[in-house]
């Protein structure tokens, strides 16, 4: 059953999640990491490294920096809703 975030549902305007990202990361110690898998924002987990917490992205282990992931992730999001009422897809 897919699992969605605080993080995205706030992005994408949806009430219900199953967790938050924000709430996880709290306790996290340094190199540490929680596996929680996201459906909605491909996101596998998140690490702590050097005092800067990272989404996880790949089985790799492909690391993206939080805060600039969720703002890429929102500004795509409202350029998909601009390109949708462009195109009467909504």
């Amino acid at each position: 059953m897919a699992e969605f975030s605080k993080e995205y549902a706030d992005i994408v305007g949806d009430k219900f999640y199953d967790f938050s990202y924000s709430e996880i990361i709290v306790d996290l110690k340094e190199g540490y990491y929680i596996a929680e898998i996201c459906e909605g924002l491909g996101t596998l987990g998140v690490e702590k490294a050097n005092g800067i917490f990272y989404f996880i992205t790949s089985a790799e282990g492909d690391l993206i920096e939080y805060s600039t992931f969720l703002n890429a992730f929102k500004l795509a999001h409202e350029e998909k809703k601009k390109h949708r009422k462009k195109h009467k897809r909504e």
